[in-house]
């Protein structure tokens, strides 16, 4: 690892983790645990995904209604799923990544930053930002389409759980303002470190 580190580190750091980015998920599941006002905006967003939903049904009662909402939620849901990671792609452009592409491992699509270093504040733009927007956009769709709301919140309610990898990530880094991340493709490794 001392061979790795001073590859990209240099003699100034100080490395916090090391892991695969490609099976993280026991470790994101503990840093979204982390109580912070992102964490409890995000379990907000769910639940009230979840209520917009049971109101939906309220207002219109009837089995064609609802199975249309959850069909249209489900096929733009599936669609979605490689544009989320498109706006991972957009946002790392924005804060001026270049070495940066869409990568398939595992059945999973994500976006990767390939031997860039990034800043919290910068890791949290990428990786808050497809949440942000697409929540935005659903929001004012409903707005726009009040006939949809239920296939508006269960796509939200899909989305929320497949963004919780994001949330956790943006959770750690809050809490960690000082901590750097960086990423090498060839060996599936993540670092986090701090420098001095």
């Amino acid at each position: 690892m001392e061979t790795q580190k001073n590859n990209f580190l240099g003699d100034n750091t100080k490395l916090v983790l090391e892991f695969d980015y490609t099976n993280c998920f026991d470790l994101i599941h503990e840093w979204l645990a982390i109580p912070s006002i992102i964490s409890k905006i995000y379990k907000c967003f769910f639940y009230i995904m979840c209520i917009l939903f049971i109101i939906s049904i309220l207002l219109r009662p009837n089995l064609h209604h609802i199975i249309i909402n959850f069909g249209f939620a489900i096929v733009f849901f599936l669609a979605f799923i490689g544009g989320h990671q498109f706006l991972h792609l957009i946002a790392a452009y924005i804060i001026g990544c270049r070495n940066v592409k869409l990568m398939v491992s595992k059945a999973n699509i994500f976006c990767s930053c390939d031997k860039t270093e990034l800043n919290s504040n910068k890791y949290m733009f990428v990786s808050i930002f497809p949440f942000a927007i697409t929540t935005l956009f659903s929001i004012i769709i409903a707005i726009i389409f009040p006939e949809y709301l239920g296939a508006v919140s269960i796509f939200n309610i899909f989305h929320f759980t497949i963004s919780n990898g994001d949330i956790g990530i943006t959770n750690y880094f809050l809490n960690n303002k000082d901590t750097y991340f960086y990423c090498n493709q060839d060996k599936n490794t993540a670092y986090l470190y701090k420098k001095s």
